[in-house]
């Protein structure tokens, strides 16, 4: 299976747009990452969560995000083709960020450089912030109920998400208003770094996207696929773009099923004939609405499965 990364920008956003909004019915499960201009604010290992969500607050309100990326999933896990064996997944470009004059973090630039973002396409040829605003919500993607919104460690995706819904406006002052704020707009969230801290498998949630799509072998399986063109294999750089991230995330939520099928073996003397999945279920309810870092849930399970 070839993956197509989607390049979005402001010539044809209203065309990919209108794709997304006939899809999302049918793959009722939404991916997402953004990427952004690294940190303003360090948070201390030992911070509390009210302290890692005022640094968070902090960067998120002084910096732009620069790409957003979005995958969609049916209940099976399968991707929407664009054409026989070739999956789509989308990379929206945005404009806002101007590196001349907009805060940031120089190494973090750098590093978004190194892995093939191009601010100057992005500044010639991206989207303005409040134009995908609107296209979102008319898209139907925000406040809808049979959408679930996938994420790894998802606190400043759903900040800078929140920031550009709402035309560049601060964050909340506590992390329970962003949290409404947040289920407002997304309704059903999994965090699959939050999901992580339940299973030694997934070292407690210690761990990277890049390391948990190892373990899960979502790794093996896209570095066995067959890319667009050079430019997008996996070996490469398409890590660290929002788009190829959104897709590992999505890919890696579906195969979280393995983990109770592991344990089975791990634990079973014999050939093994059923699996219990109480335990992985009720983990996925615990998890639901959870945002890791920030320990503020708000609404009722869904079955994500």
């Amino acid at each position: 299976m070839e993956i197509d990364v989607r390049e979005v920008w402001y010539w044809n956003l209203r065309k990919e747009m209108a794709t997304i909004a006939r899809l999302k019915d049918y793959f009722p499960f939404v991916a997402f990452d953004t990427e952004f201009p690294g940190f303003l604010v360090s948070s201390s290992w030992k911070a509390s969560p009210d302290e890692l969500y005022a640094d968070m607050k902090s960067n998120v309100d002084g910096l732009k995000v620069i790409q957003v990326g979005l995958a969609l999933f049916d209940a099976w896990g399968r991707l929407p083709f664009s054409r026989p064996n070739r999956a789509v997944v989308w990379q929206f470009n945005l404009s806002d960020f101007d590196p001349s004059c907009d805060r940031h973090s120089s190494s973090a630039v750098e590093f978004l450089k190194e892995n093939g973002i191009d601010l100057e396409a992005t500044r010639r040829q991206g989207i303005k912030s409040m134009r995908l605003c609107r296209e979102f919500w008319a898209a139907g993607l925000l406040a809808n109920r049979r959408l679930v919104w996938l994420c790894f460690h998802g606190s400043y995706d759903f900040g800078y998400m929140l920031k550009l819904i709402e035309g560049g406006k601060p964050l909340p002052l506590t992390r329970h208003e962003f949290m409404k704020k947040v289920k407002a707009c997304f309704c059903n969230i999994y965090d699959l770094k939050y999901i992580a801290k339940s299973y030694d498998e997934l070292r407690r949630g210690r761990l990277g996207l890049c390391k948990m799509a190892e373990i899960l072998r979502v790794k093996d399986y896209l570095e066995r696929s067959q890319e667009v063109d050079d430019k997008q294999k996996v070996g490469n750089h398409r890590y660290h773009q929002a788009g190829w991230d959104s897709l590992v995330t999505g890919m890696s939520f579906f195969r979280l099923r393995t983990i109770p099928v592991v344990q089975a073996l791990k634990h079973s003397s014999c050939e093994l004939r059923a699996v219990d999945y109480s335990g992985f279920n009720a983990v996925m309810r615990d998890s639901y609405g959870s945002i890791f870092d920030i320990e503020a849930k708000v609404g009722n399970p869904v079955s994500a499965y």
